[in-house]
């Protein structure tokens, strides 16, 4: 619904929230689509202005946001910071665990065939899982 005043037309909450949700909804596709190589869309500060983001730098700039919500909702400041800690490394070093499956899968398929990759890149997965380490750090094997 949009409000129409002397020839202007002005949008209304609903078509905000509107717009806010399929913005929201596309910005979830792509993050789930293409994982930190996603351009996310985020507010630019105007009314209306939008500007697109590497989901790294955005994680980057959201993560004293998080923090202060974390510890208004009442986690603990240590805990709060040694999660986000994890977070900021991980979009930093761009390793996530589809990322680390992916690389390790294509190295271990040099010297195999599929299917004893596949069962060996598991069964190293399992190991680090093992360790709670968190899988940025884990190292990309061969």
């Amino acid at each position: 619904m949009m409000l129409c005043v002397r020839s202007r037309v002005y949008p209304t909450a609903a078509d905000s929230r509107q717009r806010f949700a399929a913005r929201a909804d596309d910005g979830f596709y792509r993050a789930a689509q293409y994982g930190l190589a996603a351009q996310l869309s985020w507010p630019a500060g105007g009314r209306d202005r939008i500007m697109a983001l590497p989901a790294p730098q955005l994680v980057a700039e959201l993560i004293p946001a998080a923090m202060q919500g974390l510890l208004t909702a009442g986690v603990v400041s240590a805990e709060a910071e040694g999660l986000l800690e994890v977070i900021s490394q991980r979009a930093a070093a761009a390793q996530t665990g589809a990322v680390w499956q992916r690389a390790t899968l294509a190295n271990l398929e040099r010297g195999r065939d599929r299917h004893h990759a596949l069962a060996e890149m598991f069964g190293r997965y399992l190991q680090h899982s093992d360790t709670a380490q968190p899988v940025h750090t884990w190292p990309i094997g061969d």
